[in-house]
């Protein structure tokens, strides 16, 4: 088992004595695990080193899973050994390993013995392996040994998929001593080529009624299939985005692309390839091949009427799909339609839409900007080496594989976090969860949108309190309008991300601010209820003679809109009147 390898950092060397790759251990076992925690390093600091094709692999995926390459960093004192993660470091410094006595490495030692396989190591060492970092440096402790044990795992069984690609005969390492294979390990990082590339998918799909908006649980569907599909090949993914690494990128292209087409979506694509020990997860970086695309399903030369009016690129079937309480009749396509017939897979659009009372809706949609986290995390980093005052690695600062990878299991945690407490505010019977990271609640009125804010924000405080120094690659969307409000227009402004936090109240307005500013906002005083009144009605007549009324010596408000005036200063006139129609909804 691959993932493995490093389980020997679970045992504190200056207490034990024994190496993390076991080679001086009081014990030892013969099979396919050991020889890989034995054989899994290539460096001046360990006698063993890789003797066959599997361990000489497995050398290379845990380099490639790594924080920082391992030319770089062998020889280094261990320091500190728990997760600095870069964007919610540690309270605390952990100055030792887990396992500190004879007796708890010989139980380790039996829990090898009975060749384990890699799930029921994480399962009994899961919390160790999450506070444990994978390289015990300070600086370098950016990722836990949890995620670089999964992901050697991952390029472990992609170097081993393909021998065409990753080409290696045992004869190459016989009698090779460990120079020879360490310059041997130097030759094949630069002579294999490795596959990356991040898939957009997208809709093409006009959601209009309830029922349409099935498509967003087709497309969750369809991101769950292909990570079942691929599970080695996975880097990083969101509700529509994946990050893949393979040997060759033609076949799981082809194998997304006959998915997508199915479905009637398309898919931006950016691919590179490149050699095995250039690849990274910023593929505009990557020096070797590099290719923008955009895959749409088959589309024919001309397409003669009725056109879908669905998604508007296919023929329509001559038959149309009649509703049968409107008597209403639609041309749609037979993708279209397959969607369209599968019922809602949201019913509480259906119950909602339905209702007499015509209910406000909330909508909540939470962005990640891939480029932008690389970017931000990036900076992060290099503001952790310096606040530690470590020089001599700022020109190896790169953000790898592991980094986004360990950003990831924290990023999906934070969305489950923000579900689960939006449902404890508004009722599970109010909130309807279309994607992880998409969901709408019914409401009585808009200014209960400011639980959703203050949730978010002590969320984001939790999880993610350091990319408030930076610019946040999360973004909020916010959108309050009835339920009869045209979702195509909804799904719109929910898009509109110019700021990190947006927020659209149908006819009152727009407020757009930096996730750091959230909490003084929300502090803004609303409780005068006559003032706001006042200036909202006077910015119905003119906004701008409500600003200058804010800010008139001579009116007789003049110091009770004190609060107000100054909030308008931080956070613009604009931002504070939306706000105040919001509270005063």
């Amino acid at each position: 088992m691959p993932e493995l390898h490093d389980i020997g950092k679970l045992v504190d060397k200056r207490a034990t004595g024994i190496e993390h790759n076991f080679e001086n251990a009081p014990f030892r076992l013969e099979n396919d695990t050991w020889r890989g925690i034995v054989e899994h390093h290539c460096s001046r600091n360990f006698q063993k080193y890789p003797t066959s094709p599997d361990t000489f692999k497995l050398c290379i995926a845990d380099d490639l899973a790594a924080a920082f390459s391992r030319y770089t960093i062998e020889g280094e004192d261990a320091h500190v050994f728990n997760t600095h993660k870069l964007w919610n470091p540690p309270s605390e410094t952990m100055t030792q390993s887990f396992i500190k006595s004879a007796e708890e490495a010989r139980e380790l030692f039996s829990f090898l013995a009975k060749n384990p396989t890699a799930n029921e190591f994480f399962e009994k060492y899961e919390d160790m392996l999450r506070k444990r970092t994978e390289h015990a440096t300070r600086g370098k402790n950016i990722t836990s040994l949890y995620t670089h044990s999964k992901l050697t795992g991952q390029f472990f069984r992609i170097l081993i998929s393909d021998n065409s690609a990753f080409s290696l005969k045992s004869e190459e390492l016989q009698g090779l001593n460990k120079e020879e294979v360490a310059a041997l390990i130097n030759k094949k990082k630069k002579t294999w080529n490795m596959s990356i590339m991040r898939c957009k998918i997208n809709f093409a799909q006009i959601p209009v009624k309830a029922k349409d908006m099935n498509v967003f649980k087709v497309l969750e569907k369809l991101i769950e299939n292909i990570k079942k599909e691929l599970p080695d090949n996975i880097f990083f993914s969101t509700s529509n985005e994946l990050l893949i690494v393979t040997s060759n990128v033609q076949e799981p292209l082809e194998k997304i692309r006959k998915k997508i087409e199915d479905l009637g979506f398309w898919m931006d694509v950016l691919y590179a390839e490149t050699q095995v020990g250039g690849i990274k997860p910023q593929l505009e970086d990557i020096r070797g091949k590099k290719e923008k695309m955009v895959m749409y399903p088959p589309l024919p030369n001309e397409i003669s009427p009725p056109i879908c009016e669905l998604c508007q690129i296919s023929k329509a079937r001559d038959q149309p799909l009649v509703d049968e309480e409107s008597g209403i009749k639609e041309f749609l396509c037979e993708k279209c339609w397959r969607i369209r017939e599968a019922g809602s897979g949201l019913p509480k659009f259906v119950e909602w839409e339905s209702s007499e009372k015509n209910p406000k809706i909330g909508w909540l949609k939470i962005w990640l900007d891939y480029e932008l986290l690389l970017k931000s995390l990036s900076e992060l980093y290099s503001r952790y080496l310096e606040e530690i005052r470590e020089s001599t690695l700022k020109n190896q600062i790169e953000i790898r594989f592991s980094t986004i990878s360990e950003f990831q299991w924290d990023y999906d945690k934070f969305l489950k976090c923000f579900e689960e407490s939006v449902e404890k505010d508004f009722g599970s019977g109010n909130v309807q969860k279309i994607l992880p990271d998409f969901l709408a609640v019914q409401i009585d009125s808009f200014n209960l949108l400011k639980n959703v804010l203050l949730r978010f924000n002590e969320l984001y405080d939790a999880f993610f309190p350091k990319f408030k120094d930076v610019s946040s690659p999360l973004k909020l969307s916010i959108v309050g309008s009835n339920i009869k409000f045209p979702f195509l227009e909804t799904w719109r402004l929910l898009q509109d991300t110019r700021n990190e936090i947006n927020i659209q109240l149908i006819g009152k307005g727009y407020i757009g601010l930096k996730v750091k500013d959230l909490s003084v906002f929300l502090k803004t005083k609303t409780d005068n209820k006559a003032l706001l009144y006042k200036l909202i009605k006077l910015s119905e007549i003119s906004p701008k003679l409500a600003k200058i009324t804010l800010s008139d010596r001579s009116d007789r408000d003049f110091y009770p809109y004190t609060d107000l005036r100054l909030a308008v200063e931080k956070f613009g006139f604009e931002n504070i009147l939306t706000y105040a129609k919001m509270m005063g909804d």
